[in-house]
């Protein structure tokens, strides 16, 4: 039964977070938390990559973006301009929400599991969350179609060239 006046509890979040960086992870007891949590309240899942859309790429982003209009492929230069604008979103959501490091949060019926690889677990949290993909979807899918799952890196979904 889904729930759809409630929001996940504090106490809840920080069970997630206290996971990330236990010394015995355990993926059943995630993976299990995770369900249970999806049953309760069926939110969203978006991970935010700070690995992958950083400053960096960012800066990357725009000087190919800028090299491609200058060669007038714009097909290409489009392509680099998402990279640039989704990594100024993600920027803008980890200062906004004023995250340091790898976290949990809950906001508006979506679980955010904010990725900066610089912690015990969290490259396996991650990949757990590609078997959570695997488990719930009958067939890969892209990203900017999913139901219930939303993920913000492109290991996550198929290319559509739309997210």
């Amino acid at each position: 039964m889904h729930l759809n006046n409630t929001t996940m509890t504090e106490e809840e979040i920080n069970k997630m977070n206290n996971l990330i960086e236990q010394n015995n992870f355990s993926a059943d007891e995630f993976y299990s938390l995770l369900m249970s949590l999806q049953l309760k309240y069926n939110f969203e899942i978006k991970v935010i990559d700070y690995e992958y859309y950083n400053e960096k790429r960012m800066k990357e982003a725009k000087q190919k973006k800028e090299k491609c209009v200058c060669m007038q492929n714009f097909e290409k230069a489009a392509w680099f301009r998402d990279i640039e604008m989704k990594c100024l979103q993600y920027l803008h959501l980890i200062f906004k929400m004023k995250v340091e490091k790898t976290t949990f949060r809950y906001k508006q019926n979506q679980l955010l599991f904010f990725y900066f690889g610089n912690t015990s677990n969290d490259q396996l949290i991650k990949e757990l969350f590609t078997l959570f993909i695997t488990n719930t979807l009958p067939q890969p899918i892209c990203c900017c179609r999913m139901r219930n799952l939303i993920f913000i890196h492109p290991f996550f979904c198929l290319p559509c060239f739309q997210c």
